[in-house]
C-alpha cells in the first residue's frame, strides 16, 4: 500500500470515530441524568459544566466536604436557564467575631447562582454557557 492510501485510511477512520463519539450523546439512554458538583450545580467535583437539564427539572443536592456542608435547590424554569439556591455551613469559622456571641454556632452562607445557555450542543460544537456563582450572598464562595 502506498503512503497516501494509508493516510487516506487513517483520515477516514478518524472521521468515523469522531462521528460515532459525537453521536454518543444522542444514543446514550441516560442523557437527562446529571452529576452535581460540590457547589450544587451540574459538573464534576468542583468544576462546573455548561450542560443543563431540560426545562421543568428540579433537583436537590447535598454535599459534605469538610469544612463545608452545602444543600442546594437547582431549577430549570426554561431550557436556557439554570437557577440555584445554596445554603452552606462552614464548620471551621464562627458565626461572629465575638466568640461569646457565637457560642457553638458556625458560619452560614446563603447564595443564589444562575447560568444562561449561549450556544446549544450539537455534533460539531460543545455547549457554551455563562454562569455566575453567588450573585446574592456573603461573597465567601463567589466566582464567575
Amino acid at each position: 500500500m502506498t503512503k497516501s492510501f494509508n493516510v487516506f485510511l487513517f483520515l477516514i477512520g478518524a472521521l468515523f470515530h469522531l462521528k460515532i463519539s459525537a453521536l454518543d450523546k444522542y444514543i446514550y439512554p441516560y442523557n437527562d441524568i446529571a452529576s452535581y458538583s460540590n457547589y450544587g450545580t451540574i459538573g464534576l467535583i468542583q468544576v462546573p459544566s455548561a450542560r443543563m437539564l431540560s426545562e421543568g427539572n428540579l433537583a436537590l443536592s447535598w454535599t459534605s466536604n469538610s469544612p463545608y456542608k452545602r444543600g442546594s435547590v437547582v431549577a430549570y424554569p426554561f431550557s436556557w436557564l439554570e437557577v440555584s439556591y445554596q445554603y452552606t455551613d462552614i464548620d471551621n469559622a464562627l458565626y461572629s467575631d465575638v466568640p461569646l456571641f457565637s457560642g457553638s454556632q458556625t458560619f452560614k452562607d446563603k447564595s443564589f447562582s444562575a447560568k444562561v445557555r449561549l450556544l446549544s450542543e450539537n455534533l460539531y460544537r460543545p455547549e457554551v454557557s455563562l454562569g455566575f456563582r453567588e450573585l446574592a450572598g456573603t461573597g465567601v464562595i463567589s466566582s464567575e
